[in-house]
């Protein structure tokens, strides 16, 4: 749902912009939630905050990002298909980084998940896939799916002992700034702020995805 709404108003929102207000309104939202066990677990946090940093950095700060610019240049299923294929490169950088070991039952579901994604994602019609044409757009996203792979790898490899929402909280914290950074330098095209109800449900829903 992501992907497609991020197609739908590619060219309409600036793809910065709708990044600082979605994981911005994600933060107000996990703050309440969270932010009294933030508290209590600061004494981890302060233990892990390069490793902290960076994932924020890797999830909240580029991938989401470089997934609204891909869309402003290629077509949602393009995407998806490439979004697909997360496992796959999360096996590899596990076997590149850490050495771990690909089973051939792991091998061969991720296969059938991939199968699985390209048929959904072409409605049955894997002929679908004879007629793509990849762009800028498809290797932005490839890039976007190796910085979320990295984050698995070093997540699994290094992981933090904190509870998800603190842990998701702590990253975002970290993330906002990055974004807002980003949205200031990086030259915008397009809607920068809500004008309308449904800038404003579009905001809600892709937030409450976080």
């Amino acid at each position: 749902a992501n992907v497609i709404l991020g197609r739908l108003i590619a060219g309409v929102w600036s793809p910065f912009a709708l990044s600082v207000w979605r994981w911005g309104l994600a933060l107000l939202v996990l703050l309440p939630i969270a932010g009294p066990a933030l508290l209590r677990h600061w004494p981890a946090i302060r233990r892990h905050v390069r490793l902290i940093m960076l994932l924020g950095l890797l999830t909240v700060g580029l991938f989401n990002t470089l997934l609204y610019v891909a869309l402003n240049y290629t077509s949602a299923i393009n995407v998806a298909l490439i979004n697909s294929t997360t496992p796959i490169a999360i096996l590899l950088l596990s076997r590149i980084l850490i050495g771990s070991r690909m089973a051939p039952r792991v091998i061969v579901g991720v296969s059938l998940g991939l199968l699985g994604a390209a048929i959904i994602v072409t409605r049955g019609d894997l002929g679908t896939l004879l007629q793509l044409r990849f762009n800028i757009g498809d290797l932005i996203q490839s890039v976007a799916v190796l910085i979320w792979a990295l984050y698995s790898v070093l997540l699994q490899r290094h992981p933090v002992p904190l509870p998800p929402l603190v842990l998701q909280l702590a990253m975002t914290a970290v993330g906002v700034p990055v974004l807002c950074t980003i949205f200031l330098v990086m030259p915008s095209h397009g809607v920068e702020l809500p004008r309308q109800l449904s800038d404003g449900l579009m905001l809600a829903y892709v937030a409450r995805g976080v």
